[in-house]
């Protein structure tokens, strides 16, 4: 997971695995003066869990997470101005362990396309899922979960854009799926569709 100071207010937080990719823009966010980007070793999946899980009534919700330099934090108090304590009340989930990666920052823009084609590349199915699951926790609608979904191809070997329609994200939420290697299809209709020889329905 990487994180950056935004030009204007508060920061990015960018998660890929090197298949796929998601950024969105915290206006609440708030990285150390000392630093302009910081990068997490690894992300727990006991606070990734703790985070999509809605409480129970009457349970504590996480409202900020604080990640130090030996310890992460998932806390139901909302004031993250100060290091929160790991174990205290109002901690949901803590860890102690050495988080950060020094190294030159990420380039999470450079597999970014530019511009938009109608031709689009074969995708992992499995990604188009995760980023479902994503769009629901985002946006946790009784009527619509997710709250809508585009994908914005830039041609058959690049990469896919996922944007989401729910009023809050459309403007602060980006993901991008990176295309699988596979053969091109001729048409966009498969053989079954064709009526007559060289006549597409």
């Amino acid at each position: 997971m990487h994180i950056e100071r935004h030009q204007s207010e508060g920061v990015i937080l960018v998660a890929t695995n090197g298949h796929v990719m998601a950024a969105m823009h915290d206006p609440e966010g708030w990285l150390h003066p000392d630093r302009a980007t910081l990068t997490v070793q690894r992300t727990n999946k006991r606070v990734l869990s703790a985070i999509s899980k809605r409480p129970s009534k009457g349970g504590l919700s996480p409202k900020s997470l604080w990640i130090g330099e030996s310890c992460l934090v998932l806390s139901a108090n909302e004031d993250a101005s100060e290091e929160p304590e790991p174990f205290g009340p109002l901690s949901l989930v803590a860890e102690r362990s050495a988080l950060f990666v020094d190294h030159d920052p990420l380039n999470w823009r450079r597999p970014i396309p530019k511009g938009e084609d109608t031709a689009a590349p074969w995708l992992n199915p499995q990604y188009l899922a995760l980023f479902s699951d994503i769009a629901q926790v985002l946006f946790p609608s009784k009527y619509c979960p997710g709250g809508g979904m585009r994908l914005i191809a830039s041609g058959e070997k690049g990469a896919v854009l996922i944007r989401l329609a729910a009023p809050d994200l459309v403007e602060r939420f980006l993901g991008v799926i990176m295309p699988m290697r596979n053969d091109p299809v001729k048409s966009p209709h498969p053989e079954f569709m064709k009526l007559d020889e060289g006549v597409s329905p």
